[in-house]
């Protein structure tokens, strides 16, 4: 084997999509943690200006 010559093990259709599911695990954890991280902020933003309004 040369130097530089990448070994990458043979993968099936069960690993392939295995990985696949953890991947789209991954982005849709990613993504609903962020919507809610923006929902919080929003909803304490409205606070603010409801709290502000009323003194």
């Amino acid at each position: 084997m040369s130097s530089g010559e990448v070994l990458t093990a043979p993968q099936d259709d069960e690993t392939l999509a295995f990985h696949a599911r953890q991947q789209a695990e991954h982005f849709i954890t990613e993504g609903v943690s962020r919507w809610f991280d923006n929902l919080s902020e929003a909803v304490a933003d409205y606070a603010f200006v409801m709290d502000s309004e009323r003194s």
